[in-house]
């Protein structure tokens, strides 16, 4: 049954096509593509997937194919009207957070729709002989899924007023370097893939913007800070009392080499600079 035939088929029950694709983004190729057009203009489908997420993050995969793919999206994107990206199309039965997070996180910030592309599914017999040669993480993105909603879920595009609360007293100079490092890095999303409860240890953010984000997210956690700097140190001792959370001043490595606590979650946010990369390797 050609594409036509398809979309007529469901006008005639009353159906209209929210959009138009194609299996494996073949509707992009240039002959499928005027075929898709033509139809979407004929039944009034508002809007055509063009599978484009981006050139750029396609660059990084080190796949020519994968680049080409997305300039082919990106052209098409250009030429259709109601166009939405489509996350996820770079890791294609390899779906994890870290591969859309930040545009999610940016598109929801700026209210543009968005749509992800996943293969979630109970891994069965059957499945595996069928698709096993893609070699696809098929229940690993369940999981993925679960996380990456429970994220969104609690994201809020502006996450900035504990941080006023908590750092009014403090000089401007201090106030105003916590206010644009949180706009810089996702502390809030951060703090939600970390446990509501257990023992858990910062190391390295001596100014606490992610203690007081931990703090805020829970109740039940017991959270340590570590840090060797002793200016930082004095800011976190100034927030600890009001945000229950210890600190501990010494090297994070040295540390967590010689404690004996156990934790369910250890975070290093922008630490790494600080080491050495002959540390860093050993």
């Amino acid at each position: 049954m050609s594409g036509k035939e398809q979309v007529s088929k469901l006008v005639s029950y009353g159906i209209r096509p929210d959009h138009l694709d194609g299996h494996q983004h073949v509707h992009l190729i240039p002959g499928l593509w005027r075929i898709a057009r033509s139809i979407a203009l004929k039944y009034h489908v508002p809007r055509i997937r063009t599978s484009y997420h981006s050139v750029i993050r396609a660059l990084f995969t080190g796949d020519p194919g994968a680049v080409l793919f997305q300039i082919l999206a990106l052209l098409r994107h250009a030429q259709v009207p109601n166009a939405i990206r489509t996350l996820g199309v770079l890791s294609s039965c390899r779906f994890t957070v870290q591969s859309v997070l930040a545009d999610v996180i940016a598109s929801a910030d700026k209210k543009k729709k968005i749509e992800i592309m996943v293969h979630p599914a109970f891994l069965t017999e059957n499945l595996q002989k069928t698709f096993g040669y893609w070699k696809a993480s098929f229940e690993k993105e369940i999981f993925e899924l679960e996380i990456l909603r429970k994220i969104v879920a609690s994201h809020r595009v502006s996450s900035d007023k504990e941080l006023r609360t908590a750092y009014e007293s403090f000089p401007f100079l201090v106030r105003c370097y916590v206010l644009i490092r949180n706009s810089l890095c996702p502390f809030g999303l951060l703090e939600k893939l970390v446990p509501e409860k257990g023992n858990i240890v910062s190391c390295g953010e001596g100014y606490g913007i992610f203690q007081v984000k931990l703090r805020a997210g829970s109740a039940y956690r017991t959270i340590t800070s570590v840090e060797n700097d002793p200016r930082r140190c004095k800011v976190l001792r100034s927030l600890s009392a009001r945000h229950d959370f210890s600190v501990i001043e010494e090297d994070a490595v040295n540390y967590l080499r010689n404690t004996t606590e156990k934790f369910e979650c250890v975070s290093f946010i922008d630490v790494l600079y600080q080491i050495s990369y002959a540390r860093q390797m050993h």
